[in-house]
């Protein structure tokens, strides 16, 4: 089974071998009408582009059997091959990285690689920076001695809201696992979703992933994360589970003394006048505009806390995109605002009228110009998906490009922003998804 690598190689395309499920830290998500699965696989990196006509081949051509792993007899060629190419694509000394590569292969051992490598070549460089600040400066002050009093609470609050970040559980796994001698082995998790047309979230995320590329195209530092989603049916699918973010509603439940998310930000960057607290802060500036823009294109709807992720360096993540282009949960259409833009979210930048508010109003306006200049390609993506005769999406498509086309001044474009803030119709859902499904506000 392959499945396509996550960001963390970025945009790099190819294919990822599931060796096999990991039962222990495979469980049911709670959910009152249905049941979705998350589910932690051992995979292992390919350098199989997805459109490769080698992933469709069978048998042992196609790469290595549990038997090849676990005897570590031999290297298959196939596996050779796939070495070799990685190796080339690497630069420097490939004959060297393959001799290594093959003698870990056959000895079961060796040094930790970098974990960052591949990305530098084939992915995005300043993502990659970012990652590896955000991770070096938690791993020093996590396994380092210091006792400073801020040190402490940032280590208090991240045992319980990113504990994955401190303790040894993936290397325990890898050492157990038959097959953690390989390089490029690691731990995968993905949700299993049925009973839901997932044809609505495909759509999303092809949306998200085009406006993704107009701002990198364009230049613009506005940020979104795009994941995976493989359908399996009509009603059924495999959506990549976002391992270093957790839900506004969890981070509230599990900070301890939890007071109000700016001053969880305060506790996990260590202050407001650190470099760690600047950064995470800037990540945020710059993913809530992107989807901010994103919110008001598809009219996402169902915005509660459960839906919306904030990752260890500080980014918004939104998933679920269920209710899209004008469809709600329920008869009530709750959320009449552009998009989501609470409190939390103006205290976090510093509040209204300092320079991170500035920018987020600055990113958000140089971002939805970026998108209505590409808004005939938003509008096709919409029709090509839908079922033909559908007037119901050719009506959405309409809307869409309606509402990206009558704003036409910088004055009616930040409007939107002025409408969303501490909108009374957003803390209103928020409150029945308290009362329906104990989320929180």
């Amino acid at each position: 089974m392959r499945l396509k690598a996550n960001r963390s190689i970025k945009n790099s395309g190819n294919a990822i071998r599931v060796l096999r499920l990991v039962k222990e830290l495979s469980h049911p998500l709670p959910s009152r009408e249905r049941a979705p699965f998350v589910v932690t696989a051992e995979v292992l990196e390919s350098n199989l582009n997805l459109n490769s006509h080698q992933l469709y081949l069978s048998g042992d051509r196609v790469g290595i059997t549990a038997l090849d792993v676990i005897r570590k007899t031999v290297v298959p060629p196939s596996l050779l091959k796939e070495l070799k190419s990685t190796a080339a694509h690497a630069g420097g000394n490939g004959e060297s990285m393959l001799t290594k590569r093959g003698r870990i292969w056959m000895e079961g051992g060796g040094t930790e690689e970098n974990n960052y490598n591949v990305a530098i070549v084939q992915g995005d460089v300043s993502e990659w920076l970012d990652r590896a600040f955000f991770d070096r400066a938690f791993k020093q002050y996590l396994t380092s001695g210091h006792s400073e009093p801020l040190v402490q609470r940032m280590r208090a609050v991240m045992s319980q809201v990113f504990p994955g970040m401190s303790d040894t559980r993936e290397k325990r796994f890898q050492h157990a696992s038959p097959f953690g001698h390989l390089p490029g082995w690691r731990l995968e998790r993905f949700i299993v979703k049925s009973g839901d047309d997932v044809r609505q979230e495909v759509l999303a995320m092809q949306i998200i992933t085009l406006v993704d590329r107009v701002f990198r195209e364009e230049g613009l530092a506005l940020w979104l994360r795009p994941y995976s989603i493989v359908c399996a049916g009509p009603d059924s699918a495999f959506v990549e589970c976002i391992t270093d973010a957790r839900s506004i509603d969890e981070i509230k439940k599990r900070t301890p003394n939890f007071v109000n998310m700016s001053d969880f930000f305060e506790r996990i960057y260590m202050g407001r006048h650190t470099g760690l607290f600047g950064r995470a802060q800037d990540n945020f500036v710059r993913s809530l505009a992107g989807y901010s823009i994103i919110t008001y294109l598809l009219q996402v709807k169902d915005r509660h806390n459960a839906n919306i992720l904030l990752d260890w360096r500080g980014h918004l993540v939104h998933i679920d995109f269920g209710y899209i282009l004008g469809d709600s949960p329920g008869l009530w259409k709750h959320e009449t605002a552009p998009f989501k833009l609470t409190q939390d979210y103006i205290d976090i930048m510093g509040g209204d009228g300092t320079l991170n508010w500035e920018k987020f109003q600055e990113l958000f306006l140089v971002g939805f110009r970026a998108v209505q200049a590409h808004i005939h390609e938003v509008v096709s993506l919409i029709r090509v998906m839908s079922t033909p005769g559908d007037r119901k999406a050719q009506w959405q498509a309409t809307q869409v490009k309606r509402r990206f086309t009558e704003l036409r001044t910088d004055e009616e474009i930040l409007a939107l922003i002025k409408r969303s803030a501490n909108s009374w119709t957003t803390q209103q859902y928020d409150i029945v998804q308290l009362l329906q499904n104990d989320i929180q506000p």
